[in-house]
């Protein structure tokens, strides 16, 4: 099956990558959804759990530039990605978060898991 565009984002077999323009130039924006998961997985083997989404987003925000991951879109990412909670968008990571109090989160999918 071809890639096929939708938007600025290409998707296929590959992961899904979109395109952001800066200063004239294009670059590759990774989806929230993967930036979430590996945010709470650094935070989880660092011994940083349970952990908010603040942090996780803090995460995020000191390695990708965060005009392209502001907490509105990632608000709504983060919620959907919550095995335990309702609302929020369904994600293509699916729901490896669960909700353990208010505002604090662990990783509830396994170790070794791999996307």
């Amino acid at each position: 099956r071809p890639l096929r565009r939708a938007g600025r984002c290409r998707l296929g077999y590959r992961a899904p990558t979109c395109t952001a323009s800066g200063g004239g130039v294009d670059r590759e924006v990774q989806e929230n959804w993967r930036l979430i998961l590996a945010a709470a997985r650094a935070l989880t083997a660092a011994g940083q759990t349970p952990f908010t989404r603040q942090q996780v987003y803090e995460w995020i925000w000191e390695r990708h530039q965060r005009s392209d991951h502001e907490r509105p879109s990632l608000d709504p990412t983060f919620q959907g990605m919550i095995s335990n909670a309702t609302g929020g968008p369904a994600s293509a990571g699916g729901t490896p978060l669960q909700r353990i109090r208010r505002g604090l989160y662990v990783l509830a999918e396994p170790s070794g898991a791999a996307r």
